[in-house]
């Protein structure tokens, strides 16, 4: 496994979660939207009480749900350290780049190392909310 192979791999969860949280907000927008045609509708056109608490029940039912998944919130998330890890990334590759050009091996193993341990800690904070 090479080293870029570990932030494409991280990429590509990332982008896993930025798409399944889209596609709960737009789903979610779709159930409000509907719901709250449908109970406007019902309530104007069809003047029946039953359908109109129905469909308000789901436009409700369908809020609580945005508010416990808070699926904006996940998306920015994912946008955020989806940049944080392409930054991490390209400062990686600078950083080791810089490395190969010292003379003796026992620097550029140190350069190296210290690196490692910085783009280290960076991706564990990546992790962290």
């Amino acid at each position: 496994m090479g080293k870029d192979a570990v932030f494409r791999d991280a990429r590509r969860r990332i982008e896993l979660v930025f798409k399944i949280n889209l596609a709960v907000a737009i789903v979610l927008a779709v159930i409000l939207l509907i719901g709250i045609g449908g109970a406007v509708f019902s309530a104007v056109f069809l003047q029946r009480d039953v359908w109109t608490i129905a469909f308000g029940g789901v436009s409700v039912a369908d809020l609580i749900g945005l508010y416990a998944f808070k699926p904006l919130t996940a998306i920015n998330s994912a946008i955020v350290a989806s940049q944080r890890l392409d930054a991490t990334h390209l400062r990686l590759r600078e950083q080791l780049q810089s490395c190969d050009e010292h003379k003796a091996l026992k620097d550029r193993i140190e350069c190296q190392s210290a690196v490692w341990d910085t783009i280290q800690k960076e991706l564990a904070s990546l992790a962290t909310p």
